[in-house]
């Protein structure tokens, strides 16, 4: 079978946009959580806006480009046995 570059490419960008807004949104909800434990437990009230810079950005970015190159090399793998 012969290899369709720009839907390999499509359907890569695709999952990696949504596999990113998941690992985003659940990285946000475990940096509020994890700064909402912190602050019962020091009685210091930390800067929530931490939870996007150091949890959310990060695990999207990261999760997006795995999730890119796992769906393009599996893709192209299959396009190749077949």
């Amino acid at each position: 079978m012969k290899i369709n570059p720009l839907k390999t490419l499509a359907k890569a960008i695709g999952i990696a946009m949504v596999t990113a807004a998941l690992a985003f949104f659940t990285g946000n909800l475990v940096g509020i959580i994890t700064l909402a434990v912190y602050q019962m437990v020091t009685h210091h009230k930390p800067d929530y806006a931490n939870a996007y810079k150091y949890f959310g950005v990060p695990f999207g970015f990261t999760a997006m480009a795995v999730a890119f190159i796992v769906v393009w090399v599996l893709d192209i793998r299959a396009a190749l046995r077949a």
